[in-house]
C-alpha cells in the first residue's frame, strides 16, 4: 500500500467511514488503568475438549491468566499466561482439529499440572470463561479442590447489547471492539476474554464491573 492510500484509510477511520481493526496484544504488568487499590484476583479460563461430556472425554487444552482489579471493576494488573496441553489417550477428531488448530502432535505426552492449576483456582476472587457451562462442568469433575469456586460468565452475565454490540461471540465482541481475534494463537481466548472485561461503556463502566455487580454463587 502506497502513502496516498495509507492516508485515506487514516482519513476514513478518523471521520468514522470505516472501522479499524488492530491485532489483540496483551502485555503483563500494571494496565494504568483504575485509580484503587487491588479489590481481588481474578481468572480468565479457557477450556478445549473432545466427547460430549466430562465423564465420556477429555481435556485436550487449558489456558488461564491471572488480573487484579479494583473496586470500580478496572483491570490493574495483568498476569503471565499459562496453557497446558493433554494427550486424552486417543486421536483427535478432525472436526476438532479444524475448529480449535489443537493436533494430536501437539498433546502427544502432554499433560495438566492439577496442583498448579488447583492452586491458581483456589486463590481467585471469581473464575471468568466466556461460557461458564462449557467451562466448570470440566473442572469440577477433574478437579476436587475446584468444586466451590465462584464462577462469572462473560458470555451470558453481560448486556452486550446496551453496550452498543450485536453479538455474544467472543470473536466478534473482540473485533467490534476494535481487535483481531487470532484463534489458533495460544492464549487467544482468555486473551480476548481479558481484553473485553476492561472494554467501557459511554459512561465508563467496564464490563468486569458489570458483572461483579451480579451475586455469583458457587
Amino acid at each position: 500500500m502506497n502513502i496516498k492510500q495509507t492516508c485515506g484509510c487514516l482519513a476514513a477511520a478518523n471521520d468514522g467511514r470505516c472501522h479499524v481493526v488492530r491485532p489483540l496484544d496483551v502485555h503483563e504488568g500494571w494496565t494504568d488503568e483504575g485509580e484503587g487499590a487491588s479489590a481481588g484476583t481474578a481468572v480468565a479460563i479457557d477450556v478445549k475438549t473432545i466427547g460430549e461430556s466430562p465423564g465420556a472425554g477429555s481435556i485436550i487444552r487449558l489456558t488461564l491468566r491471572q488480573f487484579e482489579y479494583d473496586h470500580a471493576g478496572a483491570v490493574t494488573w495483568i498476569g503471565d499466561q499459562y496453557e497446558w496441553f493433554e494427550d486424552p489417550g486417543r486421536p483427535i477428531p478432525k472436526e476438532v482439529t479444524t475448529s480449535t488448530g489443537i493436533t494430536d502432535d501437539m498433546v502427544a505426552g502432554q499433560g495438566i499440572e492439577d496442583w498448579v492449576l488447583t492452586d491458581m483456582l483456589q486463590d481467585a476472587s471469581v473464575v471468568i470463561a466466556h461460557g461458564v457451562g462449557d467451562a466448570r462442568p470440566w473442572i469440577e469433575t477433574r478437579l476436587e479442590g475446584a468444586r466451590d469456586l465462584n464462577w462469572a460468565c462473560s458470555m451470558t452475565e453481560v448486556d452486550w447489547h446496551s453496550r452498543g454490540f450485536d453479538s455474544v461471540l467472543l470473536r466478534y465482541l473482540l473485533m467490534q471492539a476494535g481487535y483481531q481475534h487470532e484463534r489458533d494463537r495460544p492464549g487467544a481466548a482468555v486473551d480476548a476474554i481479558v481484553q473485553m472485561l476492561r472494554h467501557r461503556d459511554g459512561n465508563g463502566r467496564t464490563v468486569l464491573s458489570e458483572m461483579l455487580a451480579r451475586d455469583h454463587r458457587p
